[in-house]
C-alpha cells in the first residue's frame, strides 16, 4: 500500500459518514448475556453473510484489498499492507472469514464505481466491526439492499465533521 492510498483510508475512516453492520433493526445490546449468546450462536452466520456481501462487492466494482496485522504469528501476516485483489475469490473468501473469527486483523476494500466514485469497506474482525465509508446515495442504497437481504442493518455510526 503506498502512502496516498493508506492517507485516503484514514481519510475516509476520518472524515466521512460511516455506517455499521448490524444484526436486528437496531443493533442489540452488548452488555448482557445476550451478548454472548449473538457471538456464539449468530456469529457463523454474521460471517456468512459479510463474507457473501463483500465478495458481491468485489465482483461489481473495481477494488482494491488491504490486509493488516501486527501479529507476527498471523498465517496472513505476508500479506500486510498489500493490494491483495489479484490472489482471487476462494484466497480471499478465505481471509475475510480469518478476520472476522479473530480481533486482531483488519482488511480494507476500497471500491471504484464506473464514475471513479470511491467508497471503503472496513472489516476488523468480529461483530459490529464491519462498516462503509464515503458511500454516495446510489452506493449507499445499493450496499443496504445486500445487508438486509442478509438479515442484517445498515445503520449510521456517526455524523458528518
Amino acid at each position: 500500500m503506498n502512502t496516498q492510498e493508506l492517507n485516503l483510508l484514514n481519510w475516509m475512516k476520518k472524515h466521512t459518514q460511516d455506517y455499521y453492520v448490524t444484526i436486528g433493526n437496531d443493533g442489540y445490546m452488548t452488555d448482557n448475556e445476550f451478548d454472548v449468546y449473538f457471538q456464539t450462536r449468530w456469529l457463523p452466520k454474521y460471517i456468512d453473510s459479510i463474507t457473501f456481501i463483500s465478495m458481491i462487492l468485489i465482483s461489481i466494482y473495481d477494488s482494491k484489498i488491504f490486509y493488516f496485522t501486527e501479529n507476527e504469528a498471523d498465517k496472513y501476516q505476508k500479506y500486510t499492507d498489500k493490494n491483495i485483489r489479484s490472489l482471487g475469490p476462494d484466497k480471499i473468501d478465505e481471509i475475510i472469514n480469518h478476520v472476522l473469527n479473530r480481533g486482531d486483523a483488519e482488511l480494507n476494500i476500497l471500491f471504484t464505481d464506473s464514475n471513479n466514485y470511491q467508497f471503503l469497506l472496513s472489516i476488523r474482525g468480529y461483530m459490529n466491526n464491519v462498516d462503509f465509508y464515503n458511500m454516495i446515495p446510489e452506493q449507499k442504497d445499493y450496499v443496504e439492499k445486500l445487508v438486509n437481504k442478509e438479515g442484517l442493518s445498515l445503520l449510521p455510526d456517526k455524523e458528518l465533521k
